[in-house]
């Protein structure tokens, strides 16, 4: 499938502002229907989420993927713990010192979750839909 087009880009970002606004999740078949890319099997829109989510987070400080959610568990995929384990502005040292995700019990991962997720939202409060 082609790339992104910048006003899917677009559309996603704000999909991912309004759940933020209202302190909700976005689940997979949401991103896939907001851009109509039900085909998509080859990771092109998940390498244009990406890109998407920047434009609320330019340097990445807040990850929106927080709210990208499997039904079940209703946790990010494990590309959004990586991520948050390398960021800078999480710690994710000083809160697990010793340990990786791969190591955190399901109960921790939604305990993580959910402390991030607060984030998030703070964040979402500040940003103007048409300034996106």
């Amino acid at each position: 499938m082609p790339a992104l087009t910048d006003e899917e880009k677009r559309t996603l970002a704000l999909l991912f502002l309004r759940a933020a606004k209202e302190e909700g999740i976005v689940f997979y078949p949401q991103v896939y229907s907001a851009v109509n890319r039900d085909g998509d099997r080859d990771n092109t829109l998940f390498r244009g989420l990406e890109d998407a989510l920047k434009l609320l987070s330019p340097d990445r400080s807040v990850l929106y993927d927080a709210l990208l959610t499997k039904k079940n568990p209703r946790l990010p995929s494990s590309g959004f713990f990586d991520a948050l384990e390398n960021n800078p502005a999480y710690h994710w040292r000083s809160k697990f010192p010793d340990r990786g995700h791969q190591s955190l019990t399901e109960e921790e991962k939604f305990k993580v979750v959910g402390e991030y997720r607060k984030i998030v939202y703070r964040h979402a409060k500040s940003l103007n839909p048409e300034d996106i």
